[in-house]
Parts: C-alpha cells; sequence; structure tokens
C-alpha cells in the first residue's frame, strides 16, 4: 500500500513500505508541526491522512515509522487531535 502523507515534515509526500521518509527534498508550504527531524534515524507514530489510489477517497491513519524508514499504517476514525504524534 502507498500512503499519501499529511504529517509535519513529510507533507504530501508518498510512501511504500520500508522506504526512507526522511532521504528527499521535504515539501513546507503549510507550517510544519512534527514529528522532529532529529528523529529522522529514530521510530515513531503519527495520524496522517491517505487517499485510495482507486476512488481517491480520504481516509485517516495512524503511521508508523520505524528506524527512518515507512513501517505501515493501520485505519483509524478521524483522530481528536490530528497533530499527536509520539516516539516509539
Amino acid at each position: 500500500m502507498v500512503f499519501h502523507a499529511h504529517v509535519g515534515l513529510l507533507d504530501d509526500e508518498d510512501f511504500a513500505p520500508g522506504e526512507d521518509v526522511f532521504g528527499r527534498t521535504t515539501n513546507k508550504r503549510r507550517p510544519v508541526y512534527g514529528p522532529k527531524y532529529e528523529l529522522r534515524d529514530g521510530s515513531f507514530w503519527a495520524y496522517g491522512v491517505g487517499k485510495c489510489s482507486c476512488c481517491r477517497t480520504e481516509f485517516w491513519g495512524k503511521v508508523v515509522v520505524r528506524g527512518g524508514r515507512f513501517d505501515s499504517v493501520a485505519l483509524v476514525s478521524p483522530p481528536e487531535n490530528s497533530l499527536d504524534w509520539g516516539e516509539l
């Protein structure tokens, strides 16, 4: 599954499992709210908005990054605070 991120520094980027999420130029058209760039080699989770590649329907996901690489995304209900994130 490819996830179209809306997660701070990872905003508006497409990621496939195992892909380095910090090894590219970031899109900073909007204000950046975590995860901190210092976590680029670490592990964290954050909420993000995804789009179905077939019907383009938006969905919320809890994005997991391990060792600086996209690991997984789990579908969740829209979070109370979409800017929440944390270290793993």
